[in-house]
């Protein structure tokens, strides 16, 4: 999906760049959503991520309920411009949602939409923020540590002292993928295609060997993980 997301901004912003209001990207909208972003990268280090999806369900319901209300009693008002302090809070909170879900969209376009810019402007101007932010938010969570504090596993992402060792030991000059083949192992006879691959060395869990040169062995140190519980 982010390549996807990546590809579809990236022409829109390039066909549509004339269109860019660099005064609201630059002045308003990146500080604050880099600021949302920074505070939740913040959070995902002192809160539990299953604490933090309960806080993000809850605003989605908060949400959502005001927008039925206002569907239902004052259709009217839907595109009523908003103040700019409820404009600035709805661009920071947006760059927290960002940050922890990558899913900051709505509340952008809430706040966005309602400064009255022409949809060439508004669509351009959207898609140059979401380039910029998930090229950041890319580089964050490919760092392992994040997404194992984030998903509430603080006791692994590191390799230091007193940290789970789940490691994968990958020798790039031969790493290869082999030729497709058809198993029978399955029961009754039942088939499954595997592919092996070249070039991975070990693979440990919790400090214990399970693969080697590609095969596995008789370790089996792992079981059932649950967001914040060790394993």
């Amino acid at each position: 999906m982010v390549p996807l997301s990546f590809l579809q901004t990236g022409y829109i912003a390039i066909r549509d760049r004339d269109s860019i209001d660099w005064g609201l990207l630059l002045k308003r909208v990146l500080p604050l959503m880099l600021l949302g972003m920074g505070f939740a990268f913040f959070l995902l280090t002192k809160v539990g991520g299953p604490w933090l999806g309960l806080a993000f369900g809850i605003m989605v319901l908060l949400l959502s309920a005001r927008d039925l209300y206002q569907l239902r009693f004052a259709t009217a008002g839907l595109e009523k411009p908003i103040s700019r302090p409820a404009s600035a809070a709805a661009m920071f909170g947006a760059g927290v949602v960002h940050g922890i879900y990558a899913s900051g969209g709505p509340m952008l376009v809430y706040a966005i939409g309602r400064e009255g810019l022409p949809k060439k402007v508004f669509r351009s101007t959207l898609s140059m923020v979401w380039i910029l932010l998930n090229v950041i938010l890319v580089t964050r969570f490919m760092q392992a540590h994040d997404t194992s504090r984030f998903i509430g596993l603080n006791d692994r992402g590191l390799l230091e002292p007193g940290r789970r060792a789940d490691i994968n030991i990958i020798d790039f000059d031969n790493l290869a993928l082999l030729h497709p083949t058809m198993l029978k192992d399955l029961p009754a006879g039942g088939q499954r295609l595997m592919q092996y691959a070249n070039g991975y060395v070990a693979t440990l869990v919790a400090g214990e060997i399970i693969a080697k040169d590609g095969k596995l062995t008789d370790a089996r140190p792992g079981r059932l993980v649950r967001a914040g519980r060790k394993a």
